[in-house]
């Protein structure tokens, strides 16, 4: 029950991060959201999630249901704001995508696919974000992103 509590005190601070959302456009909203990720993930085993999910099913489903408030919601917003602002594609359906970017987090944390006595688990999530973001974006926010990328 104390690691519970714990956990759902660290998701309540984790949302005062406004600084995703304050961001100057979608691009940069998903540069930050990528680096919080990166340094939140690197601060837990790799193998977090399923250990969690495996011996502590409780706190799994509180995980889970706070991922869909707060990291869903968050991503949502970011492609929604990008497509008003022709950096994310409009055919794009926030929601499916979302949970997607999600998904390609947490498989890079997936021992059996990518143990980390083979892998380096901040170069998965950069090809993975990277992959991910040059599939949404338009070529407005390509240009924008690249930018970003040799600054």
């Amino acid at each position: 029950k104390n690691a519970i509590k714990r956990f759902k005190n660290d998701l309540k601070k984790s949302k005062n991060n406004n600084f995703i959302l304050d961001s100057n456009n979608s691009i940069i909203a998903f540069l930050n959201l990528s680096t919080y990720f990166r340094t939140t993930l690197n601060q837990m085993a790799p193998s977090f999630v399923f250990d969690l999910k495996k011996y502590n099913p409780d706190l799994y489903d509180i995980h889970q249901k706070s991922k869909e408030k707060l990291f869903v919601k968050t991503l949502e917003k970011v492609i929604k704001d990008g497509k008003n602002d022709g950096l994310i594609r409009k055919e794009i359906n926030e929601n499916v995508t979302s949970k997607l970017r999600i998904e390609m987090i947490e498989s890079g944390l997936n021992q059996d696919v990518f143990p980390s006595s083979k892998y380096d688990f901040n170069e998965i999530q950069l090809i993975s974000f990277d992959l991910f973001l040059r599939g949404i974006i338009t070529k407005k926010g390509l240009s924008i992103y690249e930018n970003k990328l040799n600054n």
